[in-house]
């Protein structure tokens, strides 16, 4: 079973994910530079001359995994995302989407505490309404 591996990086003092593979946050030049994570979690920051560094302030980041899924419009399911269900179309609390231990996989956290897998099968009737960052897209 093969899926894509990836992540998406949110940086906190600027509230924006940070755009992959450019040197650029909303077309603004930055000191943030191309980010990539390293195989134990570090977040790594390019250099102008390709020189490699842990980034000084890891605790402004939040890496998002992706979970391999994609929603009923085809957009890509990450940690963190807000989803709206088939199954639970509560407009007001949707679902968010994060690693459960328990199961060792995606789960759904509903906020009235209970937890869910997050399952390929249902894929199609899950739709990415927003983030835990950016709140849901109205």
């Amino acid at each position: 079973m093969n899926r894509e591996i990836k992540f998406r990086v949110w940086h906190k003092p600027t509230k924006q994910f940070v755009k992959q593979d450019i040197f650029y946050l909303d077309e603004e030049p930055s000191s943030i530079g191309q980010l990539s994570v390293g195989l134990d979690g570090t977040l790594i920051q390019a250099g102008m001359y390709d020189d490699y560094s842990a980034v000084s302030d890891p605790e402004d980041y939040a890496i998002q995994q992706y979970t391999g899924l994609k929603d009923s419009n085809g957009v890509e399911i990450y940690e963190g995302d807000l989803l709206l269900s088939a199954f639970c179309r509560d407009e007001e609390n949707p679902v968010e989407v994060s690693w459960g231990d328990k199961n060792n996989g995606w789960n759904v956290n509903h906020r009235n505490g209970q937890e869910g897998p997050l399952l390929k099968i249902h894929q199609q009737s899950y739709e990415v309404v927003g983030n835990i960052f950016e709140g849901v897209d109205k």
